[in-house]
């Protein structure tokens, strides 16, 4: 489990379009993860309601290493995914507490919620959940990616 080279992004929000961290953020942090981690996959997941951001950002990288796979997964598969995947990069959703159950590392990005009530819930010796709360100021892609992420370092 979680030995593949796989990071999963869930820039979606289905329920709540403000916990969705902008388009052009998700656009940067692709863009450096991929200069950062050439080995590695990058799958955009969500729901059939999330495709339509998904296909936003694929389209603005323009990466062979972007997968775009939101409304293509059911339940299980995208289980299966998340099985395989090193963490999950994402808004506060359901993708987040899906991921956390499984047991995969997830960096939640929190806007308006707040993560000591919608965060993750579950902690485990294998599993680091970071919650990092922004705000409609931050206009730059957060500083994790100006550090070595220890999640994916592993």
């Amino acid at each position: 489990m979680h030995s593949s080279k796989i990071v999963c992004l869930a820039p979606g929000s289905s329920n709540t379009p403000s916990k969705r961290w902008p388009i052009e953020n998700w656009v940067q942090l692709i863009q450096s993860l991929i200069k950062r981690l050439p080995d590695y996959q990058l799958k955009l997941i969500g729901t059939r309601h999330d495709s339509l951001i998904c296909h936003t950002i694929k389209n603005r990288v323009k990466s062979s290493k972007l997968y775009d796979i939101s409304g293509k997964t059911d339940l299980v598969q995208l289980c299966e995914t998340f099985q395989t995947s090193k963490v999950l990069i994402c808004n506060d959703s359901g993708a987040m507490h899906l991921a956390n159950a499984l047991g995969t590392s997830i960096i939640a990005l929190f806007g308006p919620t707040d993560p000591s009530v919608t965060g993750s819930i579950f902690k485990s010796a294998q599993q680091e959940v970071i919650n990092m709360k922004i705000t409609d100021s931050d206009s730059a892609v957060l500083p994790i990616i100006n550090k070595t992420c220890q999640i994916v370092a592993r």
